[in-house]
């Protein structure tokens, strides 16, 4: 489990920055209001609010990584020859317990 230090942190503030949002692992890890707002209707309020974590939440997203491309052609290439070699593997096993059994099958002398 990551560290909550190591997690990658999302900023976003509305309301010329007199509301502030800090995100850390998707969840609201920090949300600062100007004591001033406290007079806006609540409805206000609350949309400013919600515009400063959809910021945090937007600004999260857009450092995550890349996810690396998988060439499907190559990695089903792959897989057909793991299938393969398998198959060889197993035919040799299957030799060698046949040997096996017919040696138990023998009369001893």
């Amino acid at each position: 489990m990551i560290d909550d230090e190591e997690q990658p942190v999302g900023h976003g503030e509305a309301l010329d920055g007199l509301v502030r949002a800090e995100v850390r692992g998707g969840r609201v890890d920090e949300l600062v209001v100007d004591p001033r707002l406290m007079r806006l209707p609540a409805q206000d309020l609350t949309e400013h609010i919600r515009a400063a974590v959809n910021a945090a939440l937007d600004d999260l997203g857009s450092q995550r990584p890349e996810l690396p491309t998988v060439e499907l052609d190559s990695l089903a290439g792959g897989l057909q020859e793991v299938q393969d070699r398998s198959l060889r593997q197993m035919a040799q096993m299957n030799e060698a317990l046949q040997d096996v059994v017919a040696l138990l099958r023998e009369p001893r002398r």
